[in-house]
């Protein structure tokens, strides 16, 4: 929610200026809400599907520190590194800011695509071995998907052509997450996540299999696999 307030508050600031230096500024600024979101999004979808032992110490200094270090090129925009040819051009009466793309921000804007089509991958996984619930699960993938589509539609320049016009993904990102916040509160969701399920599961002494409807293992802990294995091993002997 920081996040997104950040992005679209610096968003409407932005369409709101009426010179190339002040719109590039605000531009800058939404990267402080937008930079680390994929990164943290992805950190969420991977404790809310229970693969929370994932996020290991080296992990979560990979994802922070590459989301760091592209916000920080992009605000200070070394020898116009990360943003070339900044303009306004005339939409519908608004004076739209649009800029070129050179190849480390292609770079970045593969990074944050990356991140979040693993954490639409992982909740989608999440839906099909039944870790988590159907309806808000598909939600949350929702509150990724219509930014990212937005996104892209703007990129290519499906709308508006040739790409040029007020960016709307900041929009549909607030409309999504309280779409989401709603779910949440509703379906109380907090109550049934398996965050930190992992690392119970991973010290329990008793066994711990997970199976889907055709009765295919999808998720065992240590004791169990030592089971398992134990008794595949028995099996090939006799």
């Amino acid at each position: 929610g920081v996040v997104n307030t950040i992005w679209t508050f610096a968003a409407m600031l932005k369409t709101a200026s009426a010179t190339v230096d002040a719109s590039l500024f605000y531009y800058k600024l939404e990267f402080l809400g937008i930079g680390y979101g994929p990164a943290l999004w992805l950190v969420i979808s991977i404790a809310y599907v229970g693969k929370d032992r994932l996020l290991t110490r080296r992990v979560l200094a990979v994802l922070g520190g590459i989301s760091v270090m592209f916000v920080a090129l992009i605000i200070v925009n070394p020898r116009n590194l990360m943003i070339t040819e900044p303009v306004l051009i005339p939409v519908q009466g608004i004076m739209a800011f649009e800029h070129s793309f050179p190849p480390l921000f292609t770079v970045y804007i593969a990074w944050q695509y990356g991140l979040l089509t693993f954490s639409l991958l992982l909740l989608a996984r999440g839906i099909v071995n039944g870790s988590v619930p159907n309806w808000p699960t598909l939600v949350a993938m929702l509150t990724v998907g219509i930014p990212l589509l937005t996104n892209t539609l703007k990129i290519f320049g499906i709308y508006h052509p040739s790409g040029g016009g007020i960016n709307v993904t900041p929009a549909a990102s607030t409309i999504a997450i309280g779409i989401l916040a709603f779910t949440f509160v509703q379906y109380r969701i907090f109550d049934l996540i398996p965050v930190g399920r992992d690392q119970a599961t991973e010290e329990m002494k008793d066994g711990y299999i997970l199976v889907d409807k055709d009765g295919t293992i999808v998720d065992a802990n240590p004791s169990a696999r030592s089971l398992l294995i134990g008794i595949s091993r028995l099996v090939h002997l006799f």
